[in-house]
């Protein structure tokens, strides 16, 4: 018995079912763009022929079924929790609120989607949600965020002063 992968099994289904528990810990659920969903099928297309060339017993496709698991997870985990944000890009960590130094919201009409973009600490990050979810994620972000970190496209500002230039 190959007891490397049966403990690499092991481990991918552990990471398996983190993924789905910050799936189910989920506020509002981001929107997979195109190119998300490329990668992913990219990823899903090289562990596919990876496992088809490289395995030799049914444990090794088994991992490579897991692996293919874990990916589809992974990208099903994107949005909002309470704990703070979940993204494609951060597998197995969320950028909790503390750590999240700038949010700004914008919409695309034409696309009916939200679009978040993030930065906390070294990581920025975009998210694309439905327009229909505009005022919950909004609603979510203002319970959390303090007011010079958000910016919502069309508001006016809420903490900047003025600067008027009067001639004396």
């Amino acid at each position: 018995m190959d007891y490397f992968s049966l403990v690499v099994s092991l481990a991918l289904i552990v990471m398996i079912a983190l993924q789905i528990q910050k799936r189910r810990g989920l506020l509002v659920r981001a929107k997979a763009t195109v190119v998300e969903n490329t990668a992913m099928g990219i990823a899903l297309g090289m562990i596919a022929v990876v496992t088809f060339f490289g395995s030799s017993t049914a444990l090794h496709y088994a991992v490579g079924a897991l692996l293919m698991a874990l990916v589809v997870a992974s990208f099903q985990k994107a949005g909002i929790a309470k704990n703070g944000l979940h993204s494609v890009n951060r597998i197995f960590m969320s950028l909790g609120w503390d750590r999240l130094r700038f949010a700004k919201l914008t919409e695309d009409p034409k696309n009916h989607t939200l679009r978040l973009n993030t930065v906390g600490g070294s990581w920025n990050n975009i998210m694309t949600f439905d327009l229909q979810q505009k005022e919950a994620v909004v609603e979510i972000l203002r319970a959390h965020l303090k007011k010079d970190q958000l910016e919502i496209e069309g508001e006016s500002p809420r903490n900047k002063r003025s600067t008027r230039i009067t001639r004396s």
